[in-house]
C-alpha cells in the first residue's frame, strides 16, 4: 500500500468513527510529529505544540473546576505581603 492509499484509508476510518476518545489520541499523536518549538516560557525553555495545547487544557480545566484566582482576590493577598 502506498503512502496516498494508507491516507485515504485513514482518513476515511477517521470520518466514520464515533469514538472521541480515538480521535483524541490520534490528535495527540500528530501533534507529537510535529513537536515543533513555537515559543519560549519566560524562563528561556522550549514551547513545543503539544506541550503548549497540554498547559492549554490544564487551564481550562482549572477554569472549569474553579481552581482560579480573582483579580480581587490577589489584590487582598498582596497587601498582606
Amino acid at each position: 500500500m502506498d503512502i496516498q492509499a494508507t491516507k485515504l484509508e485513514l482518513i476515511q476510518y477517521l470520518l466514520n468513527t464515533q469514538k472521541e476518545s480515538l480521535l483524541l489520541k490520534v490528535r495527540e499523536l500528530v501533534l507529537m510529529e510535529s513537536d515543533e518549538i513555537v515559543g519560549f516560557t519566560a524562563k528561556g525553555e522550549p514551547l513545543t505544540v503539544l506541550s503548549l495545547n497540554t498547559k492549554l487544557e490544564r487551564a481550562e480545566e482549572d477554569y472549569r473546576t474553579g481552581r482560579v484566582t480573582t483579580d480581587e482576590d490577589l489584590a487582598k493577598e498582596i497587601e498582606n505581603w
